[in-house]
């Protein structure tokens, strides 16, 4: 395909390395036998070695100005959506609650999992399972610490678990860990002889340091036996990298580690269709930022996977799956690796691309990767142009494959920006600059491109001088919010791909960050309430809930509001859609949130927090937004109306830290939350307390680490 550059170059580097070197860290893959050089091709000389090398260390260090791709902050073969999100996936009917997932069929990784009796959690740094058989009985029956700050004479291994994936079929949890490994290196003092006379300018020497330093280069009153290198800064020469574990849970009570395999890059994003499991991590390999051509190394420059990245025998991607990007950063890498859970032994298939990274979407089918392209044309007072560049892998069970590249103009905000349906891909961006008073104004687009990822419609120009807040696609409409001041819903027919159209538009006051399918005829926004005041000045009061009718696409109204807490209030789920816990059978629509009190005179004076913990609202019989009821796990301030209240130093360490609730589960009549102190149960009709549990480590200050953390922030 012409956006992939799979360089022959790629393979005879490869090649040189494997015959000018009898072995590299962890070996080298070995090239295709089609394009290993044969007798007709003329010789390689080092100096032709050298030159390649010179390029790819200098595209590394000068990425062209005028198109970089830089990371999108803020990753269903016929697209449908779940609208039941936690409660449950199509065709089963399990009576314990599951991740809110975007694509029916198509699991996402979250910190806690339940197969109806146990609850899999991440929690204090530590893989947690907790028997949930009797709700007033907790039990945790396992736990294995991931340690995260492992120190040896010359590297650190720092490591923490993010997120884990179960299937209760294949019997099999997948924890998945981010790491790094960070290589020290001290300067050794240099023994000088009285006899001899050092040199004003010593001759280079091979480096030590990570970007190639001379160990000449240091203070020179430091010479000598007599230095002690402790005294000495180290070098560091991170890699980052994520763990894949695969446990064998037969006995949930004693998981076993059957596998574990690493890839290079830090965790961006996975999926798992069926026991095929998909990860996707990102790299930015700052070794070839500015280093010399000489010093690279395939297991440096490329993506590469080893099995014990303590040991550093790491082993760089066969050229085949190496992909280069024109006109990318060379050290800003993506990494896409699949296998099949239930088999222990099989290598993974590995896919890699050089010069991009991005927000991540998978259908049952294909995945998708978004990167954001900046453009600079070079003349005087021009505006950037932005795009987003489209890459589809085809997923096969284990196996993964590129599938094509498109691009749309502006940038997407999530992953909930993309979705597929009927063999189109369809994209929510924005274009042009945010700020006010910018003559290049933003507008709002979305795109329908078709199985070529070409685009054959197209709505542009929504909302302009605003930016997408969010965006859900359900069948063939999609929903946009867009806000600066107001709170556009756009209601947007996709019917026909090659002709979509706006068929309705409601302005309100605040704005919805997260948008979740209610029933076929409702759609629930999550959100801010907003004060606007003089030259568009807005403040977040504090957040909102919406519930719109979308029986009418041509008017879509908002029906029902339940507003919570004053300015400074947040809630996880505005941004991070597996924070909800979603049953519309059971009346269910919980999350977690921290809460300020609301001044009404000065509604827009910070005040002390009034309540951190689970929120469960529902809907009456009339279909209104109500608060059916609230769990803390912060006892003093337990009511989400209450009034603020002063807190000592320690309670405020508790209530912003281990006591703090972050995530719930539900199996049958009982409703279970988690912080890091411990796991509650509560009865789902009436929300009375039942049990609890204290988890391993709560009170682990530092969490492992060698200084005084306290959940990320240093204490005395």
């Amino acid at each position: 395909m012409k956006w992939l550059i799979r360089s022959p170059l790629l393979v005879l580097f490869l090649t040189l390395i494997l015959v000018l070197t009898a072995c590299s860290t962890g070996g080298l893959p070995s090239p295709s036998v089609s394009s290993q050089p044969t007798g007709t091709q003329p010789a390689i000389r080092a100096e032709d070695y050298a030159g390649l090398l010179e390029l790819v260390a200098k595209a590394s260090q000068n990425p062209s100005p005028y198109a970089r791709r830089y990371y999108m902050a803020g990753a269903d073969s016929d697209g449908r959506q779940n609208a039941e999100g936690s409660a449950s996936q199509a065709g089963d009917n399990k009576d314990y609650s599951q991740t809110n997932i975007q694509v029916e069929g198509v699991d996402e990784a979250d910190i806690i999992k339940t197969d109806g009796r146990y609850l899999y959690l991440i929690a204090n740094n530590r893989l947690v399972v907790v028997d949930a058989a009797d709700p007033a009985q907790l039990i945790v029956v396992f736990e294995q610490k991931i340690n995260p700050y492992t120190e040896k004479e010359k590297t650190i291994v720092i490591e923490t678990p993010s997120e884990l994936f179960l299937d209760i079929a294949a019997q099999r949890l997948v924890l998945i860990v981010t790491g790094s490994v960070q290589e020290r290196y001290f300067p050794e003092p240099e023994e000088t002889k009285p006899s001899e006379t050092k040199p004003e300018e010593p001759a280079p020497t091979e480096g030590t340091g990570s970007e190639g330093t001379a160990p000449d280069e240091r203070p020179a009153e430091s010479t000598g036996a007599a230095a002690d290198r402790s005294i000495w800064y180290p070098y560091y020469n991170a890699r980052s990298y994520t763990s894949v574990r695969i446990y064998d849970i037969g006995n949930p009570e004693a998981p076993e580690l059957v596998r574990q395999f690493t890839q290079d890059g830090g965790y961006t994003s996975s999926r798992k269709v069926d026991t095929s499991l998909y990860v996707v991590s990102t790299r930015y390999q700052y070794r070839i930022y500015e280093a010399r051509a000489e010093d690279l190394k395939p297991e440096e420059v490329f993506p590469s996977t080893c099995t014990d990245p303590s040991a550093d025998t790491w082993t760089a991607l066969p050229p085949d799956r190496i992909t280069i990007l024109p006109d990318g950063d060379l050290s800003n890498q993506t990494i896409l690796s699949a296998l099949d859970i239930t088999a222990d032994s099989a290598e993974p298939d590995l896919q890699s691309l050089l010069g991009s990274s991005g927000q991540v979407y998978a259908s049952a089918g294909y995945l998708y990767i978004a990167a954001w392209q900046v453009t600079w044309s070079g003349k005087e007072n021009s505006y950037p142009t932005y795009n987003t560049e489209i890459y589809r892998f085809k997923l096969a069970g284990a196996k993964v494959s590129e599938a094509g590249k498109g691009s749309v103009p502006g940038w997407i905000i999530n992953q909930f920006s993309m979705d597929e349906h009927q063999g189109y891909f369809r994209i929510a961006t924005t274009t042009g600059d945010t700020w006010s008073g910018s003559q290049n104004q933003a507008k709002n687009n979305l795109y329908v491109l078709d199985g070529s990822l070409n685009v054959v419609g197209k709505v542009t120009g929504l909302a302009p001088g605003v930016t997408i807040k969010s965006v859900r696609f359900m069948g063939s409409q999609a929903f946009v919010v867009t806000f600066r001041t107001v709170d556009p819903l756009f209601v947007i027919d996709l019917a026909d791909p090659k002709a979509p159209k706006v068929l309705g538009e409601l302005k309100i006051p605040g704005y919805s960050t997260y948008l979740h399918p209610y029933a076929e005829n409702l759609l629930l926004g999550f959100g801010y309430d907003v004060l606007t005041e003089k030259e568009d000045r807005v403040f977040n009061l504090g957040l909102k809930v919406s519930l719109f009718d979308i029986s009418d696409f041509n008017q879509p109204r908002e029906v029902s509001t339940i507003l919570l807490g004053g300015i400074g209030s947040y809630a996880d789920v505005l941004y991070n859609h597996k924070n909800l816990l979603f049953s519309r059978e059971k009346n269910l629509i919980a999350f977690p949130a921290t809460l300020t009190a609301r001044d009404a005179d000065d509604p827009k004076t910070y005040r002390q927090p009034s309540y951190q913990g689970l929120l469960v609202l529902g809907l009456s019989a009339d279909r209104q937004l109500v608060l059916r009821g609230h769990v803390t796990h912060f006892d003093k301030l337990g009511d989400p109306f209450g009034p603020e209240q002063p807190l000592s130093e320690k309670e405020m360490q508790a209530f912003f830290g281990h006591d703090a609730v972050y995530r719930a589960a539900w199996i049958g009549d009982t409703l279970l939350t988690l912080s890091g102190r411990q796991v509650r149960s509560a009865s789902l009709d009436g929300f009375t307390a039942l049990g609890k549990v204290e988890l391993p480590g709560y009170d682990d200050v530092n969490q492992g680490y060698p200084y005084p953390y306290y959940r990320g922030i240093m204490v005395d």
